[in-house]
């Protein structure tokens, strides 16, 4: 289903309602927790569209402003830009998350509070010591340079159906590497969308070199942890955590439908109020330019601070 929807079907959409007339703002998203999120602090005129990928929703927006259609906003995510990563298309209506993702955007504030006011045990919180980011940043630093390397030596790695509980210590929360890496490598062996090139290639990969690759670049410490971890996966060591670490959930109230730690993402994004996304760069960004092209209103007038 989402393959089927091109870019060329989005574009071709939002021309023909320009075309009629129509002077909505239109919001391009690379997906649908994107969606759920934003559609709470846009105005009703606004009508977002999931692009289902960055890619996707950068193109659509090339070929729309191929026509000088304006009152098009794509927001997509940082990923990987402070790391030497690139967007080939320049656009002034192209806007960034502040970190990584939204979802690091998210955890960074607020709404983590009030989640973990829900799900978490205070007394546990309490014993720790220190932040909980102390123990699942670690974690998500490794893999959000896991991913990176992934991407510039193209491994493909299929990271969407890791599980970190299978190589997490619930008790510790102690991630065994090798055993995380193994799991990546069988899991995208195993997809039938793996090209045989790249299943020959990570049969013979070195394990041990490629983590103390990664461990290099832990040590050498020169990005900001916010910008390297993928928000998706630090929700999911959290939703370990609160298993055991840092609370007393079991599997049927962090995970849904099977994915681990969706139960804990959805309800971390219910937490996240407009007052907290007004404090972001990505807000100020977005209200720059309804101020500078006042025909288009997209934030909420009712909720935007004075």
């Amino acid at each position: 289903m989402r393959e089927e929807i091109t870019a060329e079907i989005i574009a071709n959409d939002i021309k023909m309602s320009r075309d009629a007339g129509e002077c909505k703002p239109f919001i391009l998203v690379e997906g649908i927790s994107d969606f759920n999120t934003y559609k709470n602090f846009f105005c009703a005129e606004c009508e977002i569209k999931i692009c289902f990928g960055r890619e996707k929703a950068v193109n659509v927006l090339i070929d729309v402003e191929k026509y000088k259609y304006e009152g098009i906003l794509c927001i997509i995510d940082r990923d990987f830009l402070d790391l030497g990563d690139d967007i080939s298309y320049k656009s002034d209506c192209i806007f960034l998350t502040d970190s990584h993702d939204l979802e690091t955007m998210i955890l960074q504030s607020p709404a983590l509070c009030k989640l973990l006011d829900q799900y978490g045990s205070e007394t546990k919180i309490k014993a720790l010591g220190s932040s909980i980011f102390d123990y699942i940043l670690p974690i998500g630093l490794f893999v959000g340079y896991l991913r990176w390397y992934s991407k510039t030596e193209k491994l493909n790695l299929d990271f969407k159906s890791i599980e970190f509980r299978k190589s997490i210590d619930k008790n510790s929360l102690n991630m065994d590497k090798v055993r995380l890496l193994n799991a990546l490598i069988l899991n995208t062996i195993s997809k039938d969308n793996t090209s045989e090139e790249t299943k020959q290639c990570l049969r013979g990969i070195n394990r041990i070199d490629i983590i103390n690759k990664i461990d290099k670049l832990l040590l050498e410490n020169k990005y900001n942890p916010w910008t390297v971890c993928c928000g998706h996966d630090l929700v999911k060591i959290l939703s370990v955590g609160l298993c055991k670490k840092f609370g007393s959930l079991n599997t049927n109230d962090t995970d849904m439908d099977g994915s681990e730690g969706a139960k804990i993402e959805r309800n971390l994004m219910l937490a996240y109020d407009l007052q907290y996304f007004i404090g972001t760069n990505l807000y100020k960004a977005i209200d720059r330019y309804q101020r500078d092209n006042v025909k288009y209103k997209i934030i909420k007038q009712s909720h935007v601070a004075s």
